[in-house]
């Protein structure tokens, strides 16, 4: 799936390239991206051909039953991957009607930073899939359990310091990417790190196991309680707050949503959710706490009484701050016993 991905990725380049180079516009450039998807799915269709040959469309053996079960799968994913557009797009949408063209912008380079980590914690989360499928073909759900617990414990491990430290560092990061000016964006990267933070830390590996586990329903009603909050909010707030209440209803959108996801998705497992955020969750806040108080005054020193507001001097800032959070960061999870250095293995059978 990998290679076909970056094969169809290389040809749209490249055949976009040649379009635009011999002046045949957008109508060319629309073209082509419509044959590289429709080549995608033919080639994708006949690698899954070879793989499961009962699924061919001109077998005779073909199963309705099975296509039921996965149109209904696929329906609900689909649904949840049309919230997630909604709620990354919306805050735009707002911004642009109460406010103007100009705070959009303001939103848009503080959502490139905060999206980007996002999207590096994200690619954690991939693996957790066909590991929840393959433990959800045994009747004994205490293997989803355990791999619910455990992946969860490392997500937490290194989201909560990567999003600490870019709301602590959101000053010397703008300034570094973007150079002197765009203060106004801060708030922006603090805001929106807040609310992917708590996404993924509260609802990234549930998620995973609900699709992995055939519950994608589980999925899909907490993208909706996060859509209907988040406009509800977004509307009230903007009038009153502008773009801090955008903001504000992006973040408490997250919260409650996050919150009924983990209240469903814990009660589908049987799992209790105080011992859970307790064991998996105390000592990474902590740490994240020590660690972003001493980056923070590491920062204010460093631009008080040392470095120029400049891209050097930012570059200088973030380093020293990322290292001082990073050093006291891994002191309090390695004193705590967070860390264990002998991993524990998810089975499906029990030990002999």
């Amino acid at each position: 799936l990998n290679l076909i991905a970056v094969v169809t990725v290389s040809v749209n380049g490249l055949a976009t390239v040649v379009v635009l180079e011999t002046g045949h516009g957008l109508i060319g450039l629309a073209l082509v991206t419509a044959g590289t998807m429709a080549l995608k799915a033919i080639v994708l269709w006949a690698a899954v051909g070879l793989l499961k040959r009962e699924l061919r469309i001109l077998s005779f053996a073909f199963a309705w039953r099975k296509v039921r079960i996965f149109l209904a799968y696929g329906t609900r994913i689909q649904i949840t991957n049309l919230g997630a557009v909604v709620n990354l797009e919306a805050p735009k949408l707002l911004l642009g009607y109460f406010l103007g063209l100009s705070f959009v912008t303001v939103y848009e380079i503080g959502f490139k930073v905060a999206y980007s980590l996002a999207s590096l914690l994200m690619v954690l989360l991939v693996a957790i899939v066909p590991a929840a499928s393959e433990l959800a073909t045994h009747d004994d759900r205490m293997p989803v359990r355990q791999l619910y617990r455990w992946a969860t414990r490392y997500i937490v491990l290194l989201a909560s310091p990567l999003g600490s430290l870019t709301i602590v560092c959101a000053p010397a990061l703008l300034l570094v990417w973007m150079g002197p000016g765009y203060e106004a964006s801060i708030g922006v990267v603090r805001a929106l790190t807040v609310a992917f933070t708590l996404s993924i830390v509260l609802t990234g590996v549930g998620t995973a196991v609900a699709r992995g586990t055939n519950r994608p329903g589980l999925e899909t009603r907490y993208a909706l309680v996060v859509i209907a909050v988040q406009l509800a909010l977004g509307i009230l707030l903007a009038m009153q707050f502008g773009m801090t209440g955008v903001l504000m209803a992006t973040v408490i959108a997250t919260l409650l949503g996050s919150s009924y996801f983990l209240y469903t998705m814990h009660r589908y497992l049987g799992e209790s959710i105080l011992s859970f955020v307790r064991q998996g969750f105390a000592v990474p806040v902590l740490g994240c706490l020590a660690a972003g108080g001493l980056a923070w005054l590491v920062g204010i020193q460093l631009y008080a009484n040392l470095l120029p507001i400049t891209r050097l001097g930012g570059g200088i800032t973030l380093l020293v701050q990322s290292a001082a959070f990073m050093i006291t960061y891994a002191a309090v999870v390695v004193k705590a016993g967070y860390i264990s250095l002998h991993p524990q293995t998810v089975s499906a059978t029990p030990p002999t």
